[in-house]
């Protein structure tokens, strides 16, 4: 049976050692109220990276792509709350003056309970893939190399065994534009979690929106100039190719650091992809912190990190064959939980 006294003069139950000298094992009610104990959420997991703790908290790390797992063995009844991390796949970035790919849509210190039903169950795991770099044609300026966007990355996902309850979906980060490639208009970045920026040269292309559930969704693509727009992040929109002065591609929007609180510590994912420019006369934009990869000029843009949802960086122009954008970064999960 639960706990039915939480605290006694104001002193939580865990502070208080003794009651007129016995110890709560050998308390059976306090004016009638049932006094067994405090009790803790036990989890038991098959397929983590890593485990941790901090504080009264322990920490489970996911970033296999497949066949991993939690289930909730016993929830507490002291601050029994579930919380958890769920980043999906980046986008790519896009080649030839390319955009950047925006970050994988990202959960970040929220409790469980908010978002799915939360009990004594199994839950599923699913690891979102980043996406692939556009451009991979090959090509001469202005040739194959702008046609191929970046692709969308895979969503990530927390599945409740009971098929009744609500499954929590982490949106994948979207792909970014190419120069002729018809995303209904020339060189728009695509939607995602956060969004994709636009394709270099195509000055009126704007970048794409992010989507997906308000929970998890980052910012907007940035808009192309010379160079391409960079890719949305978790925390900010991709930055905007400048129109005068350097003609700078744009930045990556910046990702979102996790509570060291609850779980493990320094970690900051959802960075967006830099965009890329021209080869010699303009430079590229930088990846969001995060895990965003590099834009470049030449030759290809950098992959988004790998577990963190990053977004890839835009490929240079200029040359031949035209460069590609990089690749967009794997997603991640995290749940903790007070288990003392």
């Amino acid at each position: 049976m639960a706990n039915e006294v939480k605290k006694v003069n104001t002193l939580a139950l865990s502070n208080i050692k003794k009651i007129n000298t016995l110890t709560d094992a050998n308390t059976k009610k306090l004016n009638t109220l049932e006094f067994t104990g405090a009790v803790f959420t036990t989890v038991s997991t098959s397929g983590e990276d890593s485990n941790g703790t901090t504080g009264d908290y322990k920490w489970h790390k996911f970033i296999a792509s497949s066949g991993t797992s939690f289930t909730i063995d016993t929830l507490g009844d002291d601050d029994s709350i579930v919380r958890f991390v769920l980043v999906a796949g980046g986008g790519g970035g896009s080649g030839g003056h390319g955009g950047g790919g925006g970050s994988g849509g990202m959960y970040y210190d929220r409790s469980l309970a908010d978002e799915t039903t939360v009990t004594t169950q199994a839950y599923t795991i699913v690891i979102g893939a980043g996406g692939a770099g556009g451009g991979s044609a090959g090509g001469s300026d202005g040739g194959s190399g702008y046609l191929d966007p970046g692709s969308n990355g895979s969503n990530s996902t927390i599945t409740p065994a009971n098929g009744a309850h609500t499954v929590v979906t982490a949106t994948g980060g979207g792909g970014a534009g190419a120069y002729n490639d018809d995303n209904s208009g020339y060189g728009l970045g695509y939607a995602g979690g956060s969004g994709g920026g636009a394709a270099g040269q195509r000055t009126s292309a704007t970048g794409g929106a992010a989507s997906g559930d308000s929970d998890q969704q980052g910012g907007a693509g940035g808009d192309a100039n010379s160079g391409g727009g960079g890719g949305g992040g978790r925390s900010a929109a991709g930055g905007n190719a400048l129109t005068s002065g350097t003609y700078k591609a744009g930045v990556g929007g910046a990702g979102q650091a996790i509570s060291s609180s609850y779980f493990e510590s320094g970690q900051t994912f959802g960075g967006g992809g830099g965009g890329g420019n021209h080869a010699s006369a303009y430079p590229a934009g930088e990846g969001g912190a995060g895990g965003g990869g590099d834009g470049k000029q030449s030759p290809d843009g950098d992959a988004g990190s790998t577990n963190t949802g990053g977004g890839g960086g835009g490929g240079g122009g200029g040359t031949s064959p035209e460069p590609t954008g990089g690749a967009g970064g794997s997603g991640i999960a995290y749940i903790s939980y007070k288990y003392q």
